[in-house]
C-alpha cells in the first residue's frame, strides 16, 4: 500500500495501522463497563460518592496550585526552626573548643612551671655546692 505524504509517496504496513487501532480497546472495555455498570442497578453511587469525588476534586486543585509555594513557605519554617535548634548546640561546640584550646594552654603553662622549678632546683644545688665550696676554702685557710 502506497500513502502519499507532502508530494512523495511513503510505504506503510496494513498490520501497523490495525495494531494502533488495538491499543485503544482495554480503555473503551473499561469505559464500557464503568457505562454499564453505573447506569444499571448494580452499582449504586449514593451522596457520598459526590462529596468524596467533590472533596477530591478540590483536593488535587488546591494541590496543583498552591503546592509549590505552601512547600517553599513549610521548607523555610523548617529550616528556621532547625536553625534556632541548632545554634544552642553549636554554642556549647564553641565554648568547649574554646576550652579545650584553654586547657591547652594551661597544660603548656604547667610544663613551663616545671621547667623553671627544675631550673631553679639546679640554681639551687649550684648556689649550695658554691657555699659548701667558700666554707671549705675558709676553714682551710684560717
Amino acid at each position: 500500500m502506497h500513502r502519499k505524504r507532502c508530494g512523495k509517496l511513503s510505504k506503510t504496513s496494513p498490520s501497523s495501522v490495525s495494531w494502533q487501532s488495538l491499543k485503544s480497546g482495554p480503555y473503551t472495555f473499561r469505559l464500557g463497563s464503568a457505562t454499564y455498570l453505573c447506569s444499571t442497578k448494580i452499582y449504586i453511587m449514593e451522596h457520598e460518592f459526590y462529596a468524596g469525588l467533590s472533596i477530591a476534586i478540590m483536593g488535587v486543585y488546591a494541590v496543583k496550585k498552591l503546592g509549590s509555594g505552601t512547600a517553599k513557605f513549610l521548607d523555610a519554617e523548617v529550616a528556621k526552626s532547625d536553625a534556632e535548634m541548632n545554634a544552642g548546640r553549636d554554642m556549647a561546640i564553641v565554648e568547649a573548643k574554646a576550652k579545650i584550646v584553654a586547657g591547652k594552654i594551661e597544660q603548656d603553662r604547667s610544663l613551663a612551671m616545671k621547667m623553671l622549678f627544675d631550673a631553679a632546683k639546679r640554681e639551687n644545688v649550684v648556689l649550695q655546692l658554691e657555699v659548701c665550696l667558700q666554707r671549705s676554702a675558709r676553714q682551710s685557710f684560717f
